[in-house]
C-alpha cells in the first residue's frame, strides 16, 4: 500500500528530474506528495512524459534539458554513461545556479565528468539504493526510498550547504543517507555485487568464482541504471 508522505518544508522550490524511470518517477511522486507547493519538472521521451502528465506525476515535462533552466536541483536519473554524456550539456541548459545531483550505480566516471561543471552547477554524486522487481514509471512509488540507504560522494570542494540541503531532500523521502567518496562507494558496491555469485558457488574466495562473480557485477551495475531512466 503506498505511504501518504506528511508535508514538509522544501529544500528546494523547482526541482527538475532527467529521467523517468523507477527511480526517478519515484522521486518525482515522493516530492509531489512532500512538498505540493514544489514545481517538479521532468526531461525524458514524449511518450513517457504523456504517461506522467496523465498519472499527474509532474507538473511541467519536455524532450529537451532547457525545461529545466529555472530549476534549484536537478536530478540525473539515468544510467551511468547518459548521465556521463548529459553533464556537458547542462551548462548550455541552466544559466543560473542549481544543485545538480545524481542516481547512477557507479559514481567514479560521473564525479570525473561533474568536475567540469561551471562553479554555479555544484554538482553532489548520489545513489539512492531502492529498487523493484520490475523496472519503468508504471512501477515507480512514493515509498521507494523508504528506510533505504541513499548514498552521496562529495568530493573535498563540495559546499556543506548543497551537502546539507540533499540530506534533508532524501531524509524526507524516507532514505537514509550517508556519504562516502566515490571510490570507496564503487569498492563496497562492487564487493556487494559479487556477493550472490560467492554464495551460489558455494566456495566463499573461490579464485574460479570470484572471476565469474565480477562479470556478473559489472554486468548489475548496469542493469541498475537502466531501470533508472526511460530514455
Amino acid at each position: 500500500m503506498t505511504t501518504r508522505l506528511p508535508i514538509l518544508p522544501a529544500p528546494f522550490e523547482r526541482i527538475a528530474i532527467v529521467g523517468l524511470g523507477l527511480v526517478g518517477g519515484s522521486i518525482a511522486l515522493a516530492c509531489r506528495g512532500r512538498w505540493p507547493s514544489a514545481l517538479v519538472i521532468a526531461v525524458d521521451r514524449k511518450d513517457v512524459l504523456e504517461d506522467a502528465m496523465r498519472r499527474h506525476v509532474v507538473d511541467v515535462a519536455a524532450d529537451d534539458l532547457h525545461v529545466a533552466a529555472e530549476a534549484d536541483l536537478i536530478v540525473l536519473a539515468a544510467p551511468v554513461g547518459e548521465i556521463v554524456r548529459l553533464l556537458p550539456q547542462l551548462a548550455g541548459a541552466i544559466p543560473g545556479a542549481a544543485v545538480v545531483t545524481d542516481t547512477g550505480s557507479t559514481k567514479r566516471a560521473i564525479v570525473r565528468a561533474a568536475a567540469a561543471l561551471p562553479s554555479r552547477l555544484t554538482f553532489v554524486g548520489g545513489h539512492p539504493m531502492g529498487g523493484a522487481a520490475a523496472s519503468g514509471l508504471a512501477h515507480a512509488g512514493v515509498d521507494l526510498f523508504k528506510e533505504r540507504p541513499w548514498i552521496f560522494t562529495p568530493t573535498a570542494e563540495t559546499p556543506s550547504a548543497a551537502l546539507d540541503r540533499l540530506t534533508m531532500f532524501a531524509t524526507a523521502l524516507g532514505a537514509q543517507p550517508t556519504t562516502m567518496s566515490a571510490e570507496e562507494h564503487d569498492r563496497v558496491l562492487a564487493a556487494v555485487s559479487h556477493l550472490p555469485q560467492i554464495v551460489a558457488s558455494g566456495r566463499p574466495g573461490g579464485g574460479g568464482g570470484g572471476g565469474g562473480g565480477a562479470g556478473g557485477g559489472g554486468g548489475g551495475g548496469g542493469g541498475g541504471g537502466g531501470q533508472q531512466r526511460s530514455m
